[in-house]
C-alpha cells in the first residue's frame, strides 16, 4: 500500500538506513555489531509500548522510517537511477510495467498488487496548530518551502523554490494574507509530495 504518492519517491527513501538502526538499538537496548547484525531477533523481545517510544531526530519533511536501498527488496540499480540526475519522478512505468514509460528504472515491480490511496490532508502535519488555525505571513511561508525544496532535492534548488513559490500563490486574491498563505502552502506541500 502506497499511501499519498509512491514509496520509491526520491524523498520516500531513508538516506541513511545505519544512523536510524543506531537511533533504534540506543532507545530499545539492542546494541551489537550494528553494521553487520540483525536487530529483529532482539526487537521482537521487546514490548510494544517500548518499539513505540522510540522517537528519532529527522529533518523536517524528511521520513525516519521508510524504505532503504538494500539490495533484496530495493536493487542498487535503484540507487543509481535516483541520484541520476536525468531520472523521471514519474511512476507511470511502475503501474504500467512498460518499459519504455519514464520511472520503471526505480524498480521491477509490475506483477506485484500495489493500492495507492491520495489524501488531500497529508501536509496538514507538517504545520503546528498556531500556524493551522491562524496561518502565518509571507516569509514564514517562505522558510517552510525552502526547507522543504532543501531536504526533499539535490538539484536546481532556486528554481524549484521559485516555481513553487508562483505556481502556489492566488493571483487572484489582491491581497494575500495569513490564511490565504496556510492554504497555498498546505496545497503546495500535499500535492509536491504526491507528484514526486
Amino acid at each position: 500500500m502506497s499511501p499519498n504518492g509512491s514509496g520509491l519517491s526520491p524523498w520516500a527513501l531513508q538516506r541513511d538506513p545505519l544512523a536510524i538502526k543506531r537511533a533504534v538499538a540506543v532507545h530499545t537496548g539492542c546494541h551489537g555489531d550494528l553494521a553487520e547484525e540483525d536487530l529483529a531477533p532482539c526487537l521482537r523481545s521487546k514490548s510494544l509500548a517500548a518499539l513505540l517510544d522510540v522517537r528519532l531526530n529527522q529533518p523536517r519533511f524528511l521520513p525516519g522510517f521508510a524504505p532503504f536501498v538494500d539490495g533484496a527488496v530495493l536493487s542498487h540499480r535503484l540507487a543509481a537511477a535516483a541520484t541520476a540526475a536525468s531520472v523521471s519522478h514519474s511512476t507511470a512505468g511502475l503501474l504500467t510495467g512498460n518499459k519504455e514509460v519514464p520511472g520503471n528504472e526505480l524498480g521491477d515491480f509490475p506483477e506485484r498488487d500495489l493500492l495507492f490511496g491520495l489524501t488531500s490532508t497529508e501536509s496538514y502535519l507538517d504545520l503546528n496548530a498556531q500556524d493551522l488555525e491562524f496561518g502565518f505571513n509571507e516569509t514564514r511561508r517562505d522558510r517552510i518551502l525552502r526547507t522543504f525544496v532543501r531536504n526533499s532535492y539535490y538539484f536546481h534548488l532556486n528554481e524549484i523554490f521559485s516555481t513553487l513559490k508562483n505556481e502556489y500563490t492566488n493571483w487572484e486574491c489582491a491581497v494575500q494574507g495569513p490564511l490565504s498563505y496556510r492554504d497555498s502552502t498546505l496545497e503546495s506541500g500535499t500535492r509536491e509530495k504526491s507528484r514526486q
